[in-house]
């Protein structure tokens, strides 16, 4: 079931681009099956792709909640397992990234 929705169809009739996914230990040794996902569910594995999401989502959805519930969502469908463990863990994850944003944006001017 899931792996049928990774390969839907785009709206313009042509298939996403699916790539490797094979998760590797601190070792590099590989700890899991390699999984064939779409690309840019691949780039939800990294803080800051997550987050852009995330901010793409803010339009659609009436909360912030609801917003993170969209992009866990499809990072669970593309990795098996929750990025975070909820919505608090996530905002105080954001909540820093944009702190050390405005430290580091402050001292440069």
């Amino acid at each position: 079931m899931k792996t049928k929705r990774l390969l839907e169809i785009e709206g313009d009739g042509t298939p996403p681009d699916i790539v490797q996914y094979s998760p590797k230990n601190g070792d590099g040794e590989q700890v899991k099956p390699v999984r064939y996902i779409r690309e840019d569910y691949a780039q939800l594995h990294d803080f800051d792709n997550f987050n852009k999401r995330f901010e793409y989502y803010l339009s659609k959805a009436q909360t912030y909640e609801e917003a993170y519930q969209m992009v866990e969502s499809e990072h669970e469908l593309a990795f098996g397992q929750k990025k975070y463990t909820g919505y608090d863990s996530f905002r105080q994850t954001r909540r820093r990234f944009i702190m050390r944003v405005r430290v580091t944006t402050f001292h440069l001017s």
